[in-house]
């Protein structure tokens, strides 16, 4: 197209080169018309690409801290930091901030949780879970509602057995099993 344009432009710079300039009352105009060898391009349609099911065990471990009254939450205040480890996988970083009240001998907490991949892809959520006073641990079942990287969109649930293990006053130990059941 744009030879096209340029021979056509020669063309006419080279018919009015060697006409005369006159002032007269007559003109003369010239038509160029262009076509394309590729007419009506279009780009490709969407394809919705189907979703894919990954199911993921493993183990996790890892350090919980809380502290009462921080002004983030009402009560209690709980950050967690685990490493997991998904079979046929590298170390995956499990991180989860949430609050937590006690009524009687039931503890509640709810919150959000990122899981990272090694590669920086990472499912994320949030959960509420409860469990009777004194406790050993209980699952905390979570919810998958988005995701970073490869998981954008991702849906689905993780659940973490867990064990707890005070180490002092606002410092516990956790560790169990982890089955992820996600949709991508």
């Amino acid at each position: 197209m744009v030879v096209a344009i340029a021979l056509a432009t020669v063309a006419v710079v080279g018919f009015v080169a060697q006409r005369p300039f006159r002032r007269a009352a007559h003109t003369r105009s010239v038509t160029v018309r262009v076509t394309t060898a590729y007419p009506n391009v279009t780009s490709p349609p969407t394809i919705a690409m189907p979703r894919t099911s990954q199911h993921l065990e493993g183990i996790h471990s890892g350090t919980e801290h809380f502290a009462l009254f921080t002004g983030r939450c009402a009560f209690l205040d709980h950050h967690l930091d685990e490493s997991v480890f998904f079979r046929g996988s590298l170390r995956w970083q499990f991180h989860a901030d949430y609050c937590g009240e006690i009524h009687g001998d039931l503890w509640s907490g709810a919150g959000t949780f990122t899981l990272a991949a090694p590669d920086g892809a990472a499912l994320t959520g949030a959960f509420t879970d409860s469990a009777r006073l004194p406790t050993s641990g209980v699952p905390y079942e979570l919810d998958v509602t988005g995701g970073i990287g490869r998981f954008a969109g991702a849906t689905g649930s993780c659940t973490l057995e867990t064990h707890l293990r005070a180490v002092a006053f606002g410092v516990q130990d956790q560790w169990g099993a982890v089955v992820c059941d996600v949709r991508v």
